[in-house]
């Protein structure tokens, strides 16, 4: 009878062992969107931005003109490609002052100079797969004339194979960088320590599929 509780509990320890090895593999993520062409969504779209303020807090401001094309790979994540577009004049800072309109300040020369440059704009170059859900996504940002090679780390929502009002298959993801201002010559307030240069950046989009 000993023998027998004994194999018993080594069988229910065994079992456990291969429940919790089971637990711990990776899931993977369930595309039901097809491969493609699409588009973001622009009311389901959201670019955040963000800045340190005198140390003190971090100042977010909103930009509403981001189009976004996306050509999924739904096989081979690694071969999909991004790229976007933003309008450098659709910065919203909900600013709840009426002393002076903030918006009209970001995109003057002052900060963005969005009347010489008007767009800003991400092609992407790579994409590395990080996990059944996140990738890293690298390519050129190009903001105020200037390039540089900038990592977008994108995180996968859910998808659809029938969007229950476009009545086409979507997509969602979010992601977020963070980028040195300075380099791209935007040193206002800066050097006196009131903005800080760093600035993150994040995305949340929904993407739909573009009819053939």
């Amino acid at each position: 009878m000993r023998n027998l509780l004994i194999a018993s509990a080594a069988l229910a320890l065994a079992a456990c062992g291969a429940a919790t090895a089971q637990s711990d593999a990776p899931v993977s993520a369930v595309v039901d969107a097809p491969s493609g062409a699409y588009v973001n969504d622009l009311a389901h779209t959201s670019v955040l931005w963000k800045i340190r303020h005198m140390g003190l807090s971090d100042y977010t401001s909103r930009i509403t003109g981001a189009q976004i094309e996306l050509d999924f790979d739904a096989q081979n994540i690694e071969k999909s490609r991004v790229r976007a577009t933003i309008d450098a004049s659709s910065f919203d800072a909900f600013y709840p002052g009426t002393d002076k309109d903030f918006n009209e300040e970001i995109e003057s020369p002052l900060i963005m100079n969005a009347a010489e440059f008007a767009t800003i704009t991400f092609v992407s170059t790579s994409v590395v797969k990080t996990s059944p859900k996140t990738a890293d996504i690298t390519g050129d940002l190009t903001m105020m004339g200037v390039t540089k090679p900038v990592t977008l780390i994108a995180t996968y929502h859910g998808s659809t194979s029938e969007h229950p009002f476009a009545k086409v298959p979507a997509i969602g993801f979010n992601a977020h960088a963070t980028i040195d201002r300075t380099e791209f010559g935007n040193t206002f307030l800066s050097k006196e320590g009131i903005l800080g240069d760093m600035v993150t950046i994040q995305i949340e989009a929904e993407f739909i599929k573009k009819s053939q």
